[in-house]
């Protein structure tokens, strides 16, 4: 009975204290801290879809074509039931070269439709900083199954099994805020003050190829979508 008690006189000092302060606040607050509160992010537009039907282009007009990085064999067209997609060898890949003309360094939504081959260890997904000593070994990776950014620690989960195409989605917004998602199912949800996220000073972005570990797949690429900001997470589920 005491501990009852206890624990209902404690709830009603919390909850008068939560009142009081909350009353507080509402009075003190002016046009001025009004004017400090973080302004919305603008709706995030696609910016380039490349759907790998024999070609390396973008569907949405403007954006620059990928580029094959052929440094074990060459990346191939090939059918994959109703669609073709973009076989590459272990240690292949694609990059986008002036990459900043169709996303913002630090604010972005990267979705990419893939398979890989090879799921143990650490394989590479996305490299923000290639051909740089700039945190080139950071980046986006599955590791043993589980989406992750290097070198943030992550639950074990495995969402991704070896063979299986899965839809990979990376969103950064200007408050350094990263999430990501397997199927529209986060993973993770963290800060990056670093800007390890960040597109580097070479303007470039490179898919599936790491850096001199080698840290990679063969796999196959069915779709890989860019937009200017960061969806949220009932749009990252919808796609």
């Amino acid at each position: 009975m005491t501990k009852v008690m206890n624990r209902s006189v404690r709830t009603t000092v919390v909850a008068l204290l939560m009142a009081s302060t909350a009353m507080l606040g509402a009075l003190s607050a002016t046009p001025a801290s009004a004017g400090r509160r973080a302004v919305p992010e603008a709706a995030p537009t696609l910016q380039a879809d490349y759907r790998f039907g024999n070609t390396l282009a973008s569907s949405v007009p403007g954006a620059p074509r990928l580029r094959d990085i052929n440094a074990n064999g060459n990346n191939l067209f090939v059918p994959d039931g109703p669609r073709t997609v973009l076989r590459f060898p272990e240690g292949n890949g694609l990059r986008l070269g002036n990459a900043t003309s169709v996303i913002p360094r630090g604010r972005y939504t990267i979705a990419i439709r893939m398979r890989f081959d090879t799921v143990t260890g650490y394989r590479r997904v996305v490299n923000f900083k290639p051909d740089s000593s700039d945190n080139s070994d950071t980046g986006l990776y599955v590791s043993d199954g589980d989406l992750v950014f290097y070198s943030r620690v992550f639950p074990d989960v495995d969402s991704i099994g070896a063979g299986e195409l899965v839809t990979v989605v990376l969103t950064r917004s200007t408050r350094n805020r990263l999430r990501g998602y397997v199927d529209g199912v986060e993973q993770f949800d963290i800060n990056d003050p670093n800007g390890r996220a960040r597109i580097g000073a070479n303007n470039l972005l490179r898919f599936f190829r790491d850096d001199a570990n080698r840290e990679e797949s063969a796999g196959s690429v069915a779709r890989i979508r860019l937009w200017d900001g960061p969806l949220t997470p009932a749009q990252v589920a919808a796609l």
